[in-house]
């Protein structure tokens, strides 16, 4: 008896080995799961202003106003789920192909999409933190993160312009009596005259608006909008080649808040909190102490230029000489 339980101990270890494979290889059987690799993201942007990436493409500089136009291609082997943007003033979700926010094409095994034409607009002073988020259907998701460094110009500042306003009002004047510093150019950053136009007809595409005294009111008012009773623009009259139509605002800053403004940021956010006129490219019943905001014709040259200016004072016309308006102007 003795000597049968010895020869049963030595075939335990094997029984043992036996049965642990076989577990194993059934437990294999039943819960392995296939691996499957998680979303990955590659990416590319260019902007309407300069922008750049730093070397890893970790960080992207750029200047306030730049609108940037995203495209993405997404490697999703365990099928496309979304895709996420945070960050931004306004987040994106894009779940399949009928995405107002950009244009997306899903493969039919779901396993790669491309987005493209997704375009933000940065504006600010400031460094921000953007994500880009993809998940597939088995929950696994990839972030890529960027960092957006985010700068405004200064603001160029032109103190103390005066503005006169016509001295004639018929089309067959002289010359040398159009000699007012009617206009003024955001571009040029000075004031020009009727007759340095007239003289030179390409100098109408820098004008932004001018400056008229009526019914004993101030205006400014926009090279479309300018009465012909003050100086007759059309082709019959001075023959201007361009006539801008310039868009105002209401601003209720202080002069010294004016005076604090200091970049192209600012100067959009004075703009945007102000409020519109009911008169179309023009303004009336300007008063010394008010400020202004001001975006030029979105044909200008160099495109849409803001503008922010405080009226220092204002200059009935006397008999014989012309209204005057005294003004400092911000421009982007």
């Amino acid at each position: 008896m003795k000597r049968h339980l010895i020869s049963l101990l030595r075939f335990i270890p094997g029984i043992i080995a036996i049965c642990t494979i076989g577990l194993l290889s059934a437990c294999g059987d039943d819960d392995e799961t296939p691996f499957v690799p998680q979303p990955s993201i590659t990416f590319d942007a260019t902007g309407n202003g300069e922008i750049s990436f730093n070397d890893d493409r970790t960080e992207l500089s750029l200047t306030s106003g730049t609108a940037v136009t995203w495209s993405f291609n997404l490697n999703t082997p365990g099928g496309f789920r979304s895709f996420v943007t945070a960050g931004f003033r306004e987040n994106i979700v894009i779940e399949d192909e009928n995405s107002t926010d950009a244009v997306v094409s899903i493969s039919e095994d779901r396993t790669t999409a491309t987005i493209s034409n997704l375009t933000t607009t940065f504006s600010g002073n400031d460094e921000i933190e953007i994500s880009f988020i993809t998940t597939d259907e088995l929950e696994q998701s990839n972030v890529v993160r960027i960092t957006v460094k985010i700068s405004s110009p200064d603001a160029r500042t032109f103190s103390d312009i005066t503005m006169m306003s016509p001295v004639q009002n018929s089309p067959d004047s002289p010359e040398d009596e159009r000699t007012s510093a009617t206009w003024f150019s955001a571009n040029l950053g000075e004031t020009i005259t009727s007759a340095d136009i007239v003289a030179g007809s390409s100098l109408s595409k820098d004008v932004d608006f001018g400056f008229y005294f009526s019914g004993g009111q101030a205006v400014l008012s926009s090279p479309e909008n300018f009465p012909a009773s003050e100086y007759n623009l059309s082709p019959n009259g001075q023959n201007w080649s361009t006539l801008h139509i310039t868009t105002f605002r209401t601003l209720t800053i202080s002069q010294s808040n004016f005076f604090t403004i200091r970049s192209a940021f600012e100067i959009d956010e004075a703009y945007n909190d102000g409020e519109d006129t009911a008169e179309d490219g023009e303004i009336s019943n300007v008063t010394a102490g008010t400020a202004f905001g001001f975006q030029t014709d979105v044909d200008k040259d160099g495109g849409i230029i803001g503008g922010v200016l405080f009226i220092g004072s204002v200059a009935p016309a006397p008999e014989t000489s012309p209204a005057s308006i005294l003004i400092d102007v911000k421009v982007q």
